[in-house]
């Protein structure tokens, strides 16, 4: 009889110990669900080997899958580099710095170059840009020191194959406006990027909303790019938005904020309690 892994934060992959795999990609924490003898435990564990990547099997008898990922949380919207420390101490995924003037969050280039360098080792820290130049856009890799660039607006395949071939392969995430089954398309034909960002079509605003979009477009998605979901995202609507579209990351800006620029820490705390499905 095969037994339980013994492995402890990690499960060790083996002829008689297989994970059934359901998109969860290596890295992510899921719960396991144990069942032996007529009993039933659970455990959190991590899937740890890349080669689940691509294998799909049967699971062992006495294991199965009870509950996916919880989503990586992005905090856009930095400015100030103690809003930065509390999203890194609760366990932020990437942070995001905006350098497009037309935002009332636009960070000052050099105070966010700085904030970068002291956590580009814990976290993806992203330049977040609205119709840049080449230049603009690699600056903020090669010279800023920012580990990627979310882009808005209307940049094209080519513009993002091009920065990361300028930069090294430095993480490119193409952000959409999203209100209807084309806009869903349109984003698919992107898949040289490293995520697709959904955010809510509001004519005449590049992002900054406030305001969820259909989550039910999500279905038509058809691209295998990693999902980032954002749009008017708050503690009270997270948990929602992830079950509805089960993304690889949330992002939040207006929806942790006391005002523009300047994060509230107690709504930053809730929000990443309910991302994590953990009453705050």
């Amino acid at each position: 009889m095969a037994h339980p892994p013994r492995a402890r934060g990690a499960v060790a992959a083996s002829s008689t110990s297989r994970i059934y795999k359901r998109g969860v990609p290596p890295g992510d924490r899921v719960t396991l669900e144990i069942r032996r003898d007529g009993s039933a435990s659970t455990v959190d564990v991590t899937l740890a080997n890349p080669r689940w990547a691509t294998r799909t099997a049967e699971p062992a008898p006495w294991l199965s899958l009870r509950s996916s990922a919880v989503a990586r949380v992005k905090i856009c919207g930095i400015t100030r580099s103690e809003d930065a420390e509390l999203a890194v101490e609760l366990g932020a995924w990437a942070l995001g710095f905006i350098l497009w003037p037309g935002s009332p969050r636009a960070a000052d280039p050099a105070v966010a170059a700085g904030i970068a360098a002291r956590f580009r080792r814990r976290v993806e820290t992203f330049g977040v840009f609205v119709d840049p130049t080449l230049d603009e856009a690699t600056h903020a890799i090669n010279d800023l020191g920012f580990t990627g660039v979310q882009l808005h607006g209307g940049v094209g395949a080519a513009f993002c194959e091009e920065v990361k071939r300028r930069t090294g392969g430095a993480t490119v995430v193409r952000a959409f406006r999203i209100g209807s089954n084309a806009d869903v398309q349109d984003a698919d034909r992107f898949r040289a990027v490293d995520h697709h960002l959904y955010d809510t079509r509001v004519e005449g605003l590049e992002g900054g909303t406030g305001r969820n979009w259909d989550w039910s477009l999500a279905r038509t998605r058809r691209s295998r790019v990693p999902l980032i979901l954002s749009g008017g995202l708050t503690e009270d609507t997270v948990a929602d938005g992830i079950a509805a579209t089960g993304p690889h990351a949330v992002d939040v800006a207006s929806g942790t904020e006391a005002e523009p620029g300047v994060k509230d820490p107690e709504k930053l705390r809730a929000f990443f309690a309910a991302a994590a499905g953990v009453p705050a």
